[in-house]
């Protein structure tokens, strides 16, 4: 019996250590069902009484002494001498090894089975914790299955496995360090206008102070779900959160620095969350120009590099007309390209593209080409000068954007267009530099030959501009 109470006592103890799986989990109840396992146990313990029973055994031995007695008194009688065998009958009380059965109650090892409850550990955590006792558990992770995640919850959850997190760290733990207004999340202007990526659609409806100190710049989900990696990798977040008050928006609060990361801290823990926040007072041109300088510290799009080269130009006034844009931001050629890229990709003018074009190289957004190759192409096609005027270069630009929409519409009438080969960078310089060589009336005239020719060229995506040009004159001519 020793051995089996110490066997006993050691499972009581490995199912105690549940009792940690369950407090880890958040589930006081857990630890309390636990307990109720470990007083099953005493109370089997207490079937140890099946020993005192043996005490009762050693009432009945007593009762058989008195028995004995009685046969002493027999053998006064001294009849039948042979009797005295009959006090043999004590054996029967030794049937108080019936009593030893006791040790079926050493079954108490069945109640050992409440190590079934530990089965939560498979479910991770969360969803084991909040049943409090197996079935509780076992029915969360069932609800689970009917209820599934939101695109916001699947977003949070694979920066947290990219992480290699099981949990989300206390928000304190990433704002260690960090000073300033406390304020919260959906008090502050994040988006520019509402996104229509699904992890982010419900966000937007609980944060609806709109953000203009951005242009065009979107929030996205991929960037959310980099950022948010990225601060779970680190276990902090070492750059603050950057606002301005703006003196004249009425006071409305807007981000200008830190947007990916306000998001995702909202995604993880709650649009209502608070937090503390870097606030300054500026006017609405003032916290353009901040928006320009923080993104100077990281990799910025194309578009992104057009529109904090035009801001800065004019100083963060996103109304300057075109003559005021014109004369401060072209003093380069290369100056000359992001202007092409700001006006036609933020305002459409002086024209329209008419095809769509991709902010990324991923092309996820189902552009037939990116802001990066249209800036090859401009710089290709459209020859500019210190000094000249901005309707004679605009009128130019104009030109090249009739041009470019007729030979992509050419492009996509051939049987082997292959946007990611015939609209790559490389392709379209070469196009600009045939369309400025042969003159952009020519060129427009001789468009769909322009096409034909460069799709029969096949996979030409990463050859260089200067052999397809080549080629391009050596079919059509100069």
């Amino acid at each position: 019996m020793a051995d089996e109470e110490k066997v006993n006592a050691a499972s009581e103890d490995d199912f105690g250590s549940d009792d940690d799986f369950g407090t880890t989990d958040g589930g006081e109840a857990d630890a309390g069902g636990d307990d109720d396992f470990g007083e099953d146990d005493n109370d089997f313990g207490s079937d140890d009484d099946f020993g005192d029973n043996q005490e009762v055994g050693k009432g009945d031995s007593s009762t058989d002494d008195d028995s004995g007695s009685d046969d002493d008194d027999f053998g006064e009688a001294t009849e039948a001498p042979a009797e005295p065998e009959t006090p043999a009958e004590p054996e029967t009380p030794a049937e108080p090894e019936t009593p030893a059965e006791p040790e079926t109650p050493a079954e108490p090892e069945t109640p050992a089975e409440p190590e079934a409850p530990a089965e939560p550990k498979g479910d991770e955590g969360d969803d084991g914790a909040k049943g409090g006792k197996s079935t509780g558990a076992r029915g969360g992770v069932r609800s689970r299955v009917k209820k599934p995640l939101t695109p916001a919850q699947k977003l949070v959850r694979a920066a947290k496995k990219k992480a290699g997190l099981e949990k989300l760290p206390p928000l304190a733990q990433l704002m260690v360090g960090k000073s300033g207004v406390k304020m919260k999340i959906c008090d502050i202007g994040i988006f520019i206008e509402p996104p229509t990526e699904e992890a982010l659609v419900e966000l937007a409806e609980k944060c609806p102070v709109p953000n203009r100190c951005n242009l065009s710049t979107q929030v996205t989900a991929r960037h959310v779900k980099a950022v948010g990696v990225s601060v779970l990798t680190s276990g902090r977040m070492y750059q603050p959160i950057q606002v301005a008050k703006l003196t004249d928006g009425g006071g409305a609060v807007e981000v200008t620095s830190g947007r990916h990361r306000l998001v995702f801290l909202a995604l993880a823990y709650g649009a209502e969350t608070t937090i503390p926040v870097y606030v300054e007072e500026m006017t609405l041109d003032e916290a353009r120009d901040a928006v320009v300088v923080s993104n100077q510290a990281r990799k910025a799009r194309a578009l992104e590099k057009a529109e904090h080269a035009m801001l800065a130009a004019v100083g963060g006034n996103a109304e300057a007309t075109n003559d005021e844009i014109y004369a401060s931001m072209v003093t380069t050629k290369a100056k000359a390209k992001k202007y092409c890229t700001y006006q036609t990709i933020d305002k459409g003018y002086p024209a329209k593209l008419g095809f769509p074009v991709s902010r990324t190289s991923s092309r996820k957004e189902g552009g037939l080409t990116t802001i990066t190759s249209m800036e090859g192409f401009w710089n290709a096609a459209i020859q500019w000068s210190k000094g000249m005027p901005r309707k004679v270069f605009d009128g130019k630009f104009k030109q090249a954007i009739e041009f470019v929409n007729a030979f992509v519409a050419a492009a996509q009438a051939c049987d082997d267009f292959d946007a990611r080969q015939h609209l790559a960078t490389m392709p379209l310089r070469a196009v600009g530099k045939y369309y400025i060589e042969v003159g952009a009336e020519k060129a427009l005239e001789s468009v769909e030959a322009i096409a034909t020719a460069l799709v029969a060229m096949g996979d030409i995506g990463r050859q260089k501009s200067d052999v397809t040009y080549g080629q391009l004159s050596e079919t059509l001519g100069s």
